[in-house]
């Protein structure tokens, strides 16, 4: 016996069913055919506002994904999963307390609640699950609307979500496969993918609809239907932790860094080093405005309105700025000065505020913040002020037995807290790197710092986790990317960086960056970041050494896929010291329209290029004959996204003489594209 998947168009009543592919059976639980109900939404109803953030609600359609196979199932499985992806925009911060989606199912199986998760993009697929939640089932209503259960905060970004139905009883909850309307438009994002985890239709993994059957022509199964909605603010900025002295060290302080292209507004930041362990003081308890100021701990918040400028760094003294300037001869950015708090004469130094009495200064002027020389841990982080979470933004584990992680470690996996909005529900965390798994920075002797040498992060996970750009700043690699000198609080860039540019032509994205002058300039290594993934080095730069004059310089970066990517410049002395530019940002875009270019250089002898640009994703068989009429060589015969492309050809193997070269492609969309052009071979 197989158990068969099937493609349902409806039609009024009547119902066409065709098979698309087959699994093997690996359960001999008893079945149902699937009796499909066609009462789509035209429009969903929202239980409370909300503003759109993504819709999904394309041309309506009446396609839907269902099997031939309902009844008993493992309990606590899921039968088989559908999901589609959404983008967050770069720069934006997504509460989703809403969602509404369209489809159909089997009254008699009827469910209790509709289960939606949110998973993380794995390059196209969808990747760890971020988030799982309900929305209420109105019994005999197919289509969920209305509010999560527990809204789903997610900052710019690719996410993938998915929807089912969820049949609790007395001694399991049974996820069961829900009929999830699709749409023939062309696709939006990613194509959709499926899921068989508790082995219905033998087993598969996340699989996509082209390799199931169902995307482009003829089923066109290309989008899943549904709507999200909830609140939309600017999302809070990453800031760096780049440099931190502690006592018995004279002039103690901590430094930060800003690497976005942008000032930052600093008035919802805070510093702290309360972890406490053993007991519950923690930095995020702040929401609740407890713990901070024993110990020598504290929890500080920078000055309202305080902001920090594109690549600027800020020192914050954690002993005043009387003992920081005798140390480095330069006044800090901000203080915590205890004698300066009880006497109440302010020094014209911007102090560090309380988040709550006692957080920051102790009782009299002999108890003052700091940092010991053992085993510590410092954050920044971020807090709106209502919500219940606050979020990672900075974070620096160091040790005297580095890299093993010391016992002031953070971990919030799993922690529920309630913040003082207006429900009593609290949130959760997600999951940070356990303790033990966390590798610590060295600590710096007296005398000397703990410096961050890798302003990327190393392989920090830069998803699913608890920072404000997502990322698990638990996650970096501390013994590695952090190193002990000589104190350089705000230390100058040793090279005056004037401009730093980024346009992009086709696929081809060009940058020019000049300087003023240059100290011991070794060069420049050019990194790029494409969305969601880690930064890479592309190239490396020479620079001029030591020169007061102006110096351009320029990288091309081609034959981009389409996409969202940024740039930096990470500018190397020749002591190996370095820093980094500002991000800059581009797109590359889909072109409109099919063409083929003429191939360049023509006449050639024996290389030359042939560009092609494909205005959806396409099966492209680009061949190439002789005057006769005859192939000669096939160039590309596979599936290419939709974009703009490039292939070297080199004709070594040929004799001189006149070919031609023709494409054909196969948009998933439907549409078709030849063109053929000369070229000329002179040997």
């Amino acid at each position: 016996m197989r158990k068969t998947l099937f493609t349902n168009f409806f039609f009024l009543c009547m119902v066409v069913t065709f098979t698309f592919t087959t699994f093997a059976q690996n359960s001999s639980s008893p079945s149902n055919s699937l009796t499909a109900e066609s009462n789509k939404i035209s429009s969903p109803t929202i239980v409370e506002g909300g503003a759109l953030l993504w819709d999904n609600f394309l041309t309506p359609s009446t396609l839907g994904i269902v099997s031939d196979e309902w009844g008993s199932f493992p309990p606590g499985a899921n039968q088989t999963l559908c999901a589609d992806d959404f983008d967050v925009p770069f720069g934006e911060k997504w509460t989703i307390d809403q969602i509404a989606a369209t489809g159909f199912y089997n009254p008699a199986a009827e469910g209790d609640s509709w289960g939606v998760q949110f998973y993380a993009d794995a390059g196209g697929v969808p990747g760890a699950i971020l988030a799982t939640t309900t929305v209420a089932l109105t019994p005999g209503d197919p289509n969920p609307a209305g509010l999560l259960s527990t809204p789903v905060s997610l900052t710019g970004g690719t996410y993938w979500i998915s929807v089912y139905g969820i049949e609790d009883t007395s001694t399991s909850i049974d996820y069961f496969r829900w009929n999830w309307f699709t749409s023939p438009d062309p696709v939006v994002g990613f194509e959709p993918y499926l899921t068989d985890l508790a082995g219905w239709f033998g087993g598969l993994p996340w699989t996509s609809f082209t390799d199931l059957g169902l995307f482009g022509p003829p089923n066109n199964a290309n989008n899943m239907m549904f709507q999200l909605y909830g609140t939309s603010a600017i999302a809070p900025s990453k800031l760096l932790l780049t440099e931190f002295v502690v006592t018995p060290t004279g002039g103690e302080f901590i430094e930060i860094f800003n690497p976005n292209a942008s000032p930052v507004d600093l008035t919802n930041y805070f510093l702290s080093d309360v972890a406490f362990p053993g007991g519950p003081e923690y930095y995020y308890n702040v929401v609740q405005g407890l713990y901070g100021g024993t110990f020598g701990d504290f929890n500080s918040k920078f000055p309202n309105a305080a902001s920090i400028g594109a690549g600027e760094h800020q020192t914050i003294a954690l002993n005043g700025d009387v003992d920081f300037f005798n140390a480095y001869g330069v006044n800090p950015t901000y203080e915590i000065d205890q004698a300066e708090f009880q006497s109440g004469t302010p020094d014209g130094i911007p102090d560090m505020l309380e988040t709550h009495p006692g957080s920051s200064y102790g009782p009299d002027s002999t108890h003052n913040p700091g940092l010991t020389n053992g085993d510590e841990m410092i954050m920044v982080y971020y807090w709106d002020g209502m919500s219940d979470l606050v979020g990672d933004v900075d974070y620096v584990l160091y040790n005297s037995a580095s890299p093993t992680a010391n016992d002031e470690a953070v971990d919030k996996t799993g922690v529920t807290i309630d913040g003082p909005d207006a429900d009593t529900t609290g949130s959760t965390y997600l999951d940070d790197t356990p303790m033990a798994n966390q590798l610590s920075a060295p600590s710096p002797g007296s005398g000397f710092s703990t410096q961050r040498m890798d302003y990327l992060e190393g392989a920090q996970v830069m998803s699913g986790g608890n920072g404000v750009t997502g990322s698990d700043e638990t996650s970096e690699d501390m013994n590695n990317t952090w190193i002990v000198d000589i104190p350089t609080p705000s230390a100058p860039i040793p090279v005056e960086l004037t401009s730093f540019t980024a346009s992009v032509t086709g696929n081809t994205v060009s940058l020019t960056w000049s300087t003023a002058s240059e100290l011991n300039n070794s060069g420049f290594d050019v990194l790029r970041q494409a969305r969601d993934e880690q930064w890479e080095k592309i190239a490396f730069i020479a620079g001029s050494g030591t020169t007061t004059e102006t110096r351009n310089y320029s990288f091309n970066d081609d034959e981009l896929a389409v996409g969202h990517y940024s740039y930096r410049l990470k500018q190397i002395d020749l002591d190996g010291t370095s820093d980094f530019s500002d991000i800059v940002e581009v797109e590359i875009l889909a072109p409109d329209v099919y063409s083929l270019d003429q191939n360049y250089p023509n006449p050639f002898n024996p290389s030359t290029k042939i560009k092609f640009n494909l205005a959806t994703d396409s099966k492209v068989r680009l061949t190439l004959f002789d005057v006769l009429g005859q192939e000669v060589v096939t160039l590309i015969n596979g599936k290419l996204s939709a974009g703009s492309h490039e292939l070297d050809f080199n004709a070594a193997n040929l004799n001189s003489g006149v070919y031609f070269y023709r494409i054909n492609a196969a948009g998933i969309d439907g549409t078709n594209f030849s063109s053929v052009k000369k070229m000329i071979l002179t040997k």
